[in-house]
Formats: C-alpha cells, structure tokens, sequence
C-alpha cells in the first residue's frame, strides 16, 4: 500500500544522503574498532545463506533492505554524527511516541477483536505494536523523570510514564511488558541512587489499589498473562502460546542445519516469488525469536553472526567512568557540560537491551523497514554515538595531561 511505498523510499532516501554524506565526512573509519567491523562480519556471514536459500530472490530482498538499515545507522549515522545531534533524535522519538500514544487514547480504537477478548489497538491497528512503542515511551519518560532538571519537565515525564505503562496493560501485550521489565532493571543499575528515593512511591500505591480491590485487580493481573487462543478457547501464556512456533523454527533448522533456507525465509515457503514490497502472505509463521529466526534461516553460520552483532550491541555500555557518574549521581569537574550525554548514552544502551529480549518474544529486529526495528537500531546507533563521542573526550583530556605535564 502507500504506507509500505513511503518506509521504503524513506529508507532508500536515507540510504542515499547518509552515504553521501559519510562520504565526505572527515576523520571517520570504516573499521573502527566501536563496532563496524563487527557489522560486516554479520552481514558477510548472513549473505552467505543467500547462495544456500529456498527462494534467493525473496531472501536477497529481505537481506539487502536489512543491511541498508544497519549500514545507514550503524555505519553512517554513528561515525557523522555529532553527540547533540544523537540527544536531538532521543527528543524526536520522545515526542513521535508521545503523539501515538496520546492519539490513540483519544481515539479509543479498541473495537477491534483479537482472538476472543478485546484488546487497546489505538492509531496502530495492532495491539503488541501499540504496547511496543509503549514501553520504549515509558522508558524515556522514566529517564526523564530521573534526570531532567526542570521541575515542570521532570512531572510530565513522570506523568507520560504513568500513561504508557497503563496503555502496555491496556494492550495486554506481554512482550512489551517483559522487554519493560528488563529496561527498568538496567535503569535501576544505573540510577539505583535516584531509584532508593522514587521507588517507594509505586510500590505503595500497586498495594493500595490490591488492598481497595484484591479480586478485581488480581483478576485482572491473571488476564493480562494468559490470553484465550482460538485452537482450544483455552486459556494460554506467554511460553505456551509460542512453543508451537517455536517448534517449527527448530525443526526446520534441523532439517538445514548449516546454511538454513535463505536469510528471511523458513521451511515450507514457496520457491518462487513475485517481487513485492512486503512479505505479508509469503512467510507462514510470525517473528516471535529472533535467534530461532537466524537459525532457521541461516544456520548455525546465522547463529554465529547473531552472536556478532551482540556483542556489537554490547559494546555500546557506557563506560566505567560513566557508570560511576550515573550510579553516585556525582558531578565532578571534568564531567562538567557532559552529564547530559552520559545520560543520554544511558537510556539508549537500556532502551537497546531491551528491545533485543523483546524480540526474542515477538515481531524481529531483521524487518528492514519497519517501525520497531527502525527504533531498535537507531537506538543502538545513538548509543554508538555517545560511546564514541565519550571516548574522544576522554583522549582530548589526555592529550591535554600530556601537554601541560
């Protein structure tokens, strides 16, 4: 439809400008040890499932608008841009989620039936994809809460968490909830000075409403884990719900166990394809792991540039002075007019975590032109920035040692 022709000319423009613009930067690497080596190495590994695939022209697609993505932002955007600019970008995904959330509420386009029960889809159409973009909302809006040193800014923050957790719920999407809880646990490693003194607060007002209405409320908790499903009418979780798919990813790695059926694709699809901008009706199963994923479709070479790209994910933690700085809160003199890209650096690297555990429980960070994976790895790249960005202001100062020594 137009919304699929608009992502990807979107994504072939930025493609494009990025490139050019990469090119006649100054002062950037293309091996830089920060992470794009590691990134050629997935993309050589993936590709060479390409030559194995079911269907090569539908892998080749899916593989290429992958790789465009991760190039134009891992690649591109992380070595031209500048620390500002990679705040500037956490603000516009702040605001965009913002006014997806406040529409969808306004909208109250829940009328919809997913399976028996009726579930919040808000603007979206989709439930888990209105809960996605919820819990990376709630995460900023949480870290803003912490370290905004505006008092009027720090209460809307801390009134837009309490609204996108309530739309998470309200979605009932259960992936989205557990990629929260692993965003709140980094959060609170990192800001656990700041957290001793909030997080009494929701913890007392989770057990006044359990005191005002005990069996509502635990009624409640109980829907929002099981889900009835259409097969038996039954009642399912999280793990149940998927175990079936996850079944099927497992024995088609097995029955192509070292290149897999071509990046994208499974057992079972068709071997011809007509060129399409989408694969709605071509792949039979949904993304609900992104490892199985790798596995099916690349083989155990998949697996290890899964690993790979891991490890370059990873490799974007803030440091160890950083981390001091962000648990003790502390400010010292040489940290003065950086505290805002360390934390910055902090909410990007948690946001990043957590959604790749969310797609190890639904949708794929491997889809190169939607909306959720486009926010995981520009995410990702904010990260790089900022990693980057520390660790020249960290050899400046050396060098600076080093002068007046």
């Amino acid at each position: 439809g137009v919304f699929s022709n608009i992502r990807w000319g979107l994504l072939g423009a930025s493609f494009l400008f990025g490139g050019l613009a990469w090119i006649s930067a100054k002062n950037r690497q293309l091996l830089s040890p920060n992470g794009t080596s590691l990134l050629l190495i997935y993309l050589l590994l993936t590709s060479m499932s390409l030559l194995f695939g079911e269907n090569p022209l539908f892998s080749s697609f899916r593989w290429g608008s992958h790789a465009v993505m991760l190039i134009t932002l891992i690649v591109f955007f992380r070595e031209i841009a500048s620390e500002e600019v990679a705040l500037q970008v956490l603000n516009v995904i702040k605001v965009f989620i913002s006014i997806i959330l406040l529409m969808s509420i306004a909208t109250q386009s829940s009328s919809h039936q997913y399976y028996v029960l009726s579930y919040f889809r808000g603007i979206l159409g989709s439930p888990n994809s209105l809960g996605h973009d919820a819990f990376i909302g709630c995460l900023l809006y949480l870290h803003g809460s912490l370290t905004e040193p505006r008092p009027i800014l720090q209460k809307l923050n801390s009134a837009m968490a309490a609204v996108a957790i309530v739309v998470v719920f309200m979605t009932s999407a259960r992936s989205s909830f557990m990629a929260l809880l692993v965003g709140m646990l980094l959060l609170f490693f990192f800001y656990r000075s700041k957290f001793r003194n909030k997080i009494a607060i929701p913890i007392l007002l989770g057990l006044l409403v359990l005191a005002i209405s005990p069996e509502e409320s635990l009624a409640y908790i109980r829907n929002f884990i099981v889900k009835h499903t259409p097969a038996d009418e039954g009642l399912s979780n999280i793990l149940v719900s998927r175990k079936p798919l996850w079944e099927a990813y497992m024995d088609g790695f097995l029955e192509r166990p070292w290149f897999g059926w071509g990046f994208g694709a499974m057992k079972g699809m068709e071997g011809s394809w007509n060129f399409e901008l989408t694969s709605l009706g071509v792949m039979k199963r949904d993304g609900v792991n992104d490892v199985l994923f790798l596995l099916e479709g690349c083989g155990i070479v998949g697996l290890i540039s899964y690993l790979s790209l891991l490890y370059l994910v990873l490799s974007y933690r803030p440091t160890a002075k950083v981390t001091r700085f962000l648990v003790l809160f502390r400010k010292p003199p040489v940290e003065i007019g950086r505290q805002k890209y360390h934390h910055g650096h902090a909410i990007a690297y948690c946001v990043s975590v957590a959604m790749l555990c969310l797609f190890q429980l639904d949708d794929t960070a491997f889809s190169g032109g939607s909306f959720i994976p486009v926010l995981c790895w520009l995410h990702v790249a904010v990260a790089g920035v900022l990693k980057n960005g520390e660790s020249l202001h960290q050899r400046r100062l050396a060098r600076s040692a080093v002068a007046s020594g």
